[in-house]
């Protein structure tokens, strides 16, 4: 029986491919072999619903909490992504940023890694210095 665990961004799962729930998220792309092993798989947390709805079976407190916070996170990205920061937002004034930079700081409080491919001379250290305060 395979096992699951859940480490910073990665699931991890120890088990072999004879396994039916491990060779359909194998064949999916949804996880690959870790180096050198042939018994640990990983993949992104990022999966973890596609990856539970091709195996309702899984019951796993801590992976369903995971997949919980994963889905909040990430429809809270797409709307900020979506619908951004307007100029009368009360943030807006407070910090002393520009709409764009308090998005980028919205962005960083609720993902651990994102990447932030503003132009230059857009206020990026700014809004960094203000996203590390936090």
């Amino acid at each position: 029986m395979a096992k699951f665990y859940i480490k910073g961004s990665s699931v991890y799962i120890s088990g072999t491919l004879n396994e039916p729930v491990v060779s359909l998220w194998y064949n999916e792309g949804l996880i690959e072999k870790q180096a050198r092993s042939r018994t640990l798989f990983v993949g992104p947390i990022s999966n973890i619903h596609r990856m539970l709805a091709l195996a309702p079976q899984i019951k796993n407190e801590a992976i369903l909490v995971a997949a919980q916070k994963e889905l909040e996170r990430s429809v809270a990205t797409e709307e900020l992504i979506r619908y951004g920061v307007d100029e009368d937002d009360p943030e807006v004034k407070s910090l002393g940023l520009w709409p764009h930079q308090v998005l980028g700081v919205r962005l960083a409080r609720i993902n651990k890694r994102f990447g932030f491919w503003f132009d230059t001379r857009t206020g990026k250290t700014r809004m960094m210095i203000r996203a590390m305060y936090e």
